[in-house]
């Protein structure tokens, strides 16, 4: 007799895939369930918090067994910022979850008959990457987890970066986005220390108050126009 899933039941789950949007697809006595903030391989215990009438949805409370395509993040900021979801995933094994969703989209979707499908041409870089960028201003700056009493402690106040995942009303502070040129990230210390020297106000979402709202820095990796 199969056991009925309820909203918060725990179950362990083998993380079989990606889907488009980068929540991992796991399948538990035929029942597909999405699972954010996991990688391809992981074996983990997680928590159901929504059910829909064809899937199901969860969180994940502990792992416990690494994914083999683990690797470690590079950017400082990757755990509380929302500009990139799969920095901790080797670049070929997302290569490799990307291909599966353009097939999953084109042959099982949209029912479009597909001969072959040409494996997906790499970045020659992985950072560094980025022309363009554009951070936010905030004078609800989002607070980093331990971050409390440290010698450094920014102003909670004035913020220059990026929304951390699902926050509109906040903004991470950013000292240096891998993705972005190393010229770029000068400028952007540059121009949050000047709008700080000066007392320039940030914008307040909220309450649509501030003069300073957003900042779009572009240079091309083989140009020296910024």
């Amino acid at each position: 007799m199969d056991v009925v899933i309820k909203k918060g039941s725990e179950l362990n789950l083998k993380i079989d895939s990606l889907s488009y949007g980068g929540k991992g697809i796991s399948r538990h006595d035929g029942i597909i369930i999405f699972t954010n903030n996991v990688l391809p391989g992981q074996i983990i215990k997680a928590k159901i918090i929504k059910k829909k009438k064809k899937f199901l949805e969860a969180i994940p409370i502990e792992i416990i067994k690494e994914s083999p395509f683990k690797q470690k993040e590079k950017c400082n900021h990757f755990y509380d910022c929302g500009g990139c979801k799969t920095q901790d995933l080797d670049y070929t094994e997302q290569t490799n979850q990307k291909e599966k969703q353009i097939i999953e989209a084109l042959i099982h979707l949209g029912k479009i008959n597909v001969e072959e499908i040409e494996p997906i041409i790499k970045s020659e870089l992985i950072y560094e990457y980025r022309n363009k960028m554009e951070f936010s201003f905030s004078n609800n700056r989002w607070l980093i987890n331990n971050e409390k009493g440290l010698k450094n402690e920014k102003p909670k106040n004035f913020a220059l970066g990026l929304h951390p995942p699902r926050r509109f009303d906040k903004i991470v502070d950013i000292d240096n986005c891998e993705i972005q040129t190393k010229l770029a990230n000068k400028i952007l210390i540059l121009i949050k220390k000047e709008s700080i020297e000066k007392e320039l106000e940030p914008y307040d979402i909220i309450n649509h108050k501030g003069f300073i709202r957003n900042v779009v820095i572009k240079h091309p990796k083989h140009s020296n126009q910024v």
